[in-house]
């Protein structure tokens, strides 16, 4: 008796539209965490690798000039401290400075099930790793029909509440 009226009251104030959408809320962050736990590891061993090449990179530079300052002997050059800074300014401009801000995290993970079940796919963020890229499969397969669907369920019911407010405005 108590679940008959639980399902009526369901029924309506219509809220199988709003259970699909939660739905698709568990279903994003669900599919964020697991893409996490398999890209994570690799873009921070990818990101340290990009940082350390970097500042070796750096170093040799710096060396380089500081050879060139000493050998010279020329003191028209500004001193050790100012090349550094030059040096840093430049990289700066030129969008060199080496990162070490990962993607991956919870929010980066929704933001790619996003793009790959409404099949946006930006190209910014993608999945390195084979169990990543096997798991985006997966996740599309099953992810794009249910959006698709929730989208349908969605535009009909806002198709039903436009057409009756015409109606509606045309009885008047």
């Amino acid at each position: 008796m108590f679940w008959n009226l639980v399902i009526k009251e369901y029924e309506r104030l219509k809220l199988h539209h709003v259970m699909l959408f939660m739905f698709l809320l568990l279903y994003s962050f669900l599919g964020a965490v697991i893409f996490c736990a398999f890209e994570s590891e690799a873009e921070e061993y990818e990101v340290q690798q990009k940082y350390i090449n970097s500042m070796k990179a750096r170093r040799t530079m710096l060396a380089a000039f500081h050879a060139i300052y000493n050998e010279g002997k020329n003191t028209s050059l500004p001193p050790e401290g100012r090349l550094v800074s030059v040096v840093n300014e430049y990289n700066q401009q030129m969008g060199l400075t080496p990162s070490r801000e990962l993607k991956w995290t919870l929010w980066g993970g929704l933001y790619y099930a996003g793009t790959i079940y409404t099949t946006i796919g930006y190209g910014d963020l993608a999945a390195s790793t084979f169990g990543g890229k096997l798991f985006t499969v997966f996740y599309a397969l099953i992810g794009v029909p249910m959006v698709i669907s929730i989208l349908n369920d969605w535009g009909t019911m806002l198709f039903k509440g436009v057409s009756g407010e015409f109606t509606n405005i045309e009885l008047k």
